[in-house]
């Protein structure tokens, strides 16, 4: 009995051990398993088509495999900053006069008389200039801005004043080669004129006038510009306070990666040894393909979905812009414009198809571009955003109506004559080795406009800045400016109204008439020549017959309907012209 018991304690004990054992094992090999399966996703992680890079602004941004994040100052912010300063303004009905000064190192200075006048320092120095400006005043809308001024010039002789919103980093010319008199005396009262602004922006101020000396001819005192100080002051009697958020950028935004080499891709795919900052930036930028990410926080801002009777479609979302607004659209315009659709008088006969596009039959076609536009879909939806061509695409060769070698780079001049047949497939082909991490095309009519609706979300670009008038901010035939050759990097000025089609990225700084007109060069977050320089071709169908074309280029005003960054146009997919160029896509597989 007792041996039984004791054969049952055994029993028990072994049979405890044995569960303990188990309980054990198992655990072990559950935690085995959890370690196996962290190492696994870490595994995955690494061996994905991207790697995650914290920007500047501590922002994660998927890098595809065979680029690297830029670390140039002012790539590597995703968005812009500002700085917000609170402004109380008192306004007063009292005239308040303006101080002047030459500005320094100004090679032929402004004096003041006895009375009081500013007299140019250029008297009789033919070809030359000579500038004055005033101090910087806040001006509030609502307030009248009066300047009363002098003038004089023999022949061809001119004074130009601007008016220089310093908050806006804006300059107006108001007023524009002025004519004096040409006696050899100067009369105070006769030339005395007097220019206003009623409605215009609060904001910091100074007023700069230039006058130029282009004839020969000496009319003694009468030969130099002359100006009286300026007022500004409030119409009516009452004085009220006014408070004002003033904002100033800190740093660009723009997020940029490059393009590896051939070699750089074998050795280090994920870009963590290779370094593009300020001392190689240069090179970098003429050499390589780049890339600007775009943040996309919520899919249904780019696409669309309609039912219809064969079950539920998709569409490109297109906005409305107007001088005070960015909206959606909540029409499908599917006999005007929409993608992805074919063409129905051009993209169905075998001649286009397999000429320009080595594609048998309209149903591949139609197929290969919904798949386009669905992989695209896809791709943003998951990493958040897409990136989108630096530059306007060119080439390294001359080409005429397709790419043999397309490039995203800078100052490249190669931009135009390309057809929409040729630029669609061609495109595809600047993934290069890297196509099985990324995908790259043309850039899609629905993501231009969502580009544009966040330069604006961004503070980066105004309503009116993208709907009125871009001449701040892109070349057009009506806007000069200075910038460099694409083959030797020399620097040139072009001159007012010409037709001068610059490179990719190429300009240094905006003039107008002659003279200094903005700062602001042809980039906005990061990506050029948005507004102007070439009209880009898009995937979007306008009627049954064109693609369409956005952006304005060199050969209009940028007041013109087709001139700012916004702007619609049309052309045949078939046709190449000096005006048409495109821009390219890139989406992480």
């Amino acid at each position: 009995m007792k041996i039984r018991k004791s054969i049952k304690r055994i029993n028990f004990i072994l049979i405890a051990f044995l569960i303990l054992c188990s309980t054990l094992l198992f655990n072990n090999k559950t935690i085995e398993k959890e370690t196996k399966s962290t190492k696994t996703k870490a595994l995955d992680q690494e061996g994905q088509s991207y790697r995650l890079v914290t920007s500047s602004d501590n922002v994660q941004v998927p890098v595809p495999k065979g680029y690297v994040a830029s670390q140039v100052t002012g790539e590597n912010y995703v968005t812009p900053e500002y700085q917000h300063t609170s402004i109380t303004h008192k306004v007063s009905s009292t005239p308040t006069e303006l101080t002047w000064s030459s500005p320094a190192g100004e090679q032929y200075p402004w004096t003041q008389d006895e009375n009081g006048i500013w007299m140019s320092g250029n008297q009789g120095i033919v070809g030359s200039t000579s500038t004055l400006e005033s101090e910087e005043f806040d001006y509030i809308k609502g307030t009248t801005l009066t300047i009363n001024y002098t003038y004089s010039s023999g022949a061809n002789d001119t004074l130009n004043i601007d008016l220089i919103n310093i908050t806006d980093n804006r300059t107006e010319r108001i007023v524009s080669n002025k004519y004096g008199n040409s006696s050899s005396s100067f009369n105070y009262i006769t030339s005395k004129e007097t220019w206003k602004m009623n409605n215009g922006k609060t904001g910091r101020y100074k007023i700069r006038a230039i006058y130029k000396k282009t004839s020969g001819y000496n009319y003694g005192q009468q030969d130099r510009g002359y100006i009286k100080a300026s007022t500004y002051y409030k119409e009516d009697e009452n004085g009220e306070t006014i408070e004002e958020d003033i904002k100033t950028k800190i740093h660009d935004g723009g997020f940029v990666i490059y393009q590896l080499t051939e070699e750089e891709l074998e050795t280090d795919p994920n870009g963590t040894v290779v370094v593009i900052n300020d001392t190689n930036k240069d090179e970098a930028q003429t050499t390589r393909n780049q890339y600007v990410w775009v943040p996309v926080a919520n899919i249904e801002d780019i696409a669309r979905t309609r039912v219809a009777n064969n079950g539920i479609m998709q569409f490109g979302q297109n906005y409305t812009f107007s001088s005070t607004s960015i909206t959606k659209e909540t029409t499908v315009h599917i006999n005007y414009y929409r993608e992805p659709r074919l063409l129905e008088k051009y993209d169905e006969t075998k001649y286009y198809l397999q000429k320009h596009s080595n594609i048998n039959t309209r149903e591949n076609y139609l197929n290969k571009m919904q798949e386009d536009f669905t992989r695209m879909l896809k791709s943003i939806n998951k990493y958040k955003g897409f990136y989108i061509g630096r530059y306007e695409t060119g080439d390294v060769y001359t080409h005429d109506g397709s790419y043999i070698n397309p490039q995203i780079v800078r100052y490249n001049s190669n931009i135009n004559w390309v057809t929409w047949y040729n630029s669609y497939k061609d495109l595809e082909r600047i993934a290069g080795k890297t196509e099985k991490y990324v995908e790259t095309g043309m850039l899609y009519d629905s993501l231009y406009d969502y580009t544009l609706k966040w330069l604006n979300e961004t503070d980066t670009k105004s309503y009116e800045a993208i709907y009125l008038d871009s001449g701040t901010w892109g070349n057009y035939s009506n806007i000069c400016f200075k910038y460099k050759d694409s083959l030797n990097g020399t620097e040139i000025t072009k001159s007012e109204k010409s037709d001068i089609k610059t490179a990719t990225g190429g300009i240094t700084e905006i003039i107008y008439k002659g003279e200094k007109y903005s700062d602001s060069p042809t980039l906005s977050n990061n990506i050029f020549d948005i507004a102007g320089n070439i009209y880009e071709l898009t995937r979007s169908t306008y009627l049954d017959s064109s693609r369409r074309i956005r952006g304005g280029n060199f050969h209009t005003d940028s007041t013109n309907m087709y001139g700012p960054a916004y702007c619609i146009g049309s052309v045949y997919p078939y046709s190449n012209y000096f005006e048409y160029g495109t821009r390219n896509l890139l989406l992480i597989k």
